[in-house]
């Protein structure tokens, strides 16, 4: 959640109606907040690197931050409504399976497959978490 906050302080700020400071010079606008205090964004949050939230696409540009929010409740939604129940159904079958598996090696790929779906919902919580689409578009 704190690593939103650069996002929530930014739809908050607005420019200054009064003054021509608030005019966009370069790429770094002043912008001001209710009480007419200037705000500027935080340096890494301008950065393309993809090291922070930023969710840098590919060709390097940055996604906006209702996209960003957008893929966060996307995967939110897959974690709870298709990760849990398929995770538990895997989970269960792989501790039935797995005492067989060690008698008949044909059953290893099977809980090895198992095993993998039981991580689905650590895979929708990191991706939610680092708001990645599901798609890279080139």
């Amino acid at each position: 959640m704190w690593r939103l906050a650069p996002v929530f302080l930014e739809a908050a700020a607005t420019r200054h109606p009064n003054s021509s400071l608030g005019a966009r010079t370069g790429s770094n606008p002043v912008l001001y907040d209710s009480r007419g205090n200037p705000f500027q964004l935080p340096q890494h949050y301008n950065q393309t690197t993809g090291a922070s939230i930023s969710g840098a696409s590919p060709a390097g540009l940055q996604s906006s931050p209702l996209t960003q929010c957008v893929w966060t409740f996307f995967w939110l939604g897959v974690l709870c409504c298709v990760a849990f129940p398929v995770a538990l159904f895997a989970c269960e079958l792989y501790v039935l399976l797995s005492p067989i598996s060690v008698i008949c090696e044909k059953f290893n790929r099977i809980t090895d497959f198992l095993f993998k779906v039981a991580q689905f919902p650590s895979l929708c919580a990191r991706n939610m978490i680092e708001a990645k689409p599901m798609i890279n578009l080139c």
